[in-house]
């Protein structure tokens, strides 16, 4: 809990400057709405459209959107996305738009009516609504699925108040015309709602309807008031699982996939849904060379490095010259092995390890002049540097002196 608080201190205070406060004169609400706008940090440097988290009682869970979003956005397991909070104003405010059938109706009628034409007049947005209730403001999300489902693609809801048959009845009965997505869940500990949950839970798993993908969560280490968080985070990491760079755990994995054919439709179709690059992952790339090198599937390797032309445009880590050429030289092609390490000491003219590999393919050459420049450089490095490996270089010099 400190860590996650230290986030989003830490985010409010780094992203506030990317932060816009504004107030909608609302006539349905007949009353001005205070919301609060993120922006991603590429927002102004490009012309694409983004999608959109809505987040209610913005007050006090619009910076778990924000950070989260950062996170995510970090390690390529969501798209940079917008995040609208609408603040509540105190605690009355709140039960009277989410509890009450009548006001919940004009708060639904006031994001529908006035905040999408707001937000989509004055920022760069796609068809791509997520939206976040806790408690009160749950029901609100779980009613606004089953009675406005065009309103959001993404439906994210923390310890609601009314689960039951009533909510997972018309869920499965109600006819979607596009695929919605519902994650959900609260902590054992709100015994005042754990039965409904589980009602709810069990009707879904009988009979769910084919447009709706759901995922339910208990908490058991959260109580009442910490299960925002989680939602938030796993609601998102879920519902954007098919953005995420693909990958595999073996080579029989990858080649029963459909291999290199299926990667290419992956990106493909993950370019096309989310208005991005379909260019290759460079953590893809990286995943299937490891795993073809571990089965020292040769051929396989030659034909992902020149498809790939993984050097060429990906950043690459010293480390991952050294693997690539040292496989080259088991299998006897020192050419290749010599043009990747020529470009690898460019790139780590600090790096100790990459000389050491360099001189070991001049070795496989036979050009022990310089390997011998490359293997004393390598020692120089280690020693100034204090990079492990000094041990094994001195042999590799010696080796050659002998």
């Amino acid at each position: 809990m400190k860590i996650l608080l230290l986030l989003i201190l830490s985010t409010s205070l780094t992203f506030s400057q990317t932060i816009e406060n504004k107030n909608i004169d609302s006539e349905i609400l007949n009353h001005k709405k205070e919301i609060q706008i993120f922006l991603p940090n590429n927002y102004k440097h490009s012309k694409k459209r983004y999608p959109t988290l809505y987040v209610l009682d913005g007050q006090t869970y619009f910076y778990y959107g924000v950070g989260f979003q950062q996170a995510f956005n970090w390690r390529d397991k969501a798209p940079e996305f917008i995040v609208v909070g609408i603040k509540s104003k105190d605690w009355s405010e709140r039960r009277i738009y989410f509890k009450s059938p009548k006001h919940e109706i004009e708060f639904r009628k006031f994001i529908k009516q006035e905040l999408f034409p707001y937000i989509n007049k004055n920022y760069r947005v796609n068809n791509d609504r997520m939206i976040f209730g806790w408690e009160d403001a749950g029901d609100f999300v779980l009613n606004t699925l089953y009675k406005n489902p065009e309103m959001f693609s993404a439906y994210f809801v923390a310890s609601a108040l009314k689960w039951g048959n009533e909510y997972s009845n018309q869920f499965t009965s109600k006819s979607f015309k596009h695929d919605k997505y519902l994650y959900g869940g609260l902590s054992p500990s709100e015994t005042w709602s754990i039965k409904n949950y589980n009602s709810f839970t069990n009707s879904l798993k009988k009979k769910t309807h084919h447009n709706l993908k759901w995922v339910t969560n208990t908490l058991p280490n959260e109580d009442h008031w910490s299960t925002p968080y989680h939602i938030i985070y796993n609601g998102i990491k879920n519902y954007y699982k098919p953005y995420m760079p693909i990958s595999f755990a073996s080579y029989d994995d990858y080649k029963s996939a459909g291999g290199y054919q299926n990667v290419l439709n992956f990106y493909k179709n993950r370019g096309l849904k989310y208005g991005i690059s379909s260019d290759i992952h460079f953590r893809t790339k990286i995943n299937i060379l490891r795993i073809t090198m571990a089965t020292d599937n040769y051929e396989e390797f030659e034909f992902l490095m020149k498809e790939l032309d993984y050097f060429s445009k990906d950043y690459i880590r010293d480390f991952r010259y050294i693997s690539y050429g040292e496989f080259y030289l088991k299998h006897g092609n020192t050419e290749a092995a010599y043009t990747l390490l020529e470009k690898g000491v460019k790139e780590y003219p600090w790096s100790a390890r990459v000389f050491n590999c360099f001189g070991n393919v001049y070795k496989a050459m036979g050009d022990l002049k310089n390997a011998r420049l490359n293997y004393e450089k390598a020692i120089e490095l280690a020693m100034e540097y204090s990079q492990p490996g000094l041990d094994e270089y001195k042999l590799n010099l010696n080796s050659i002196q002998n």
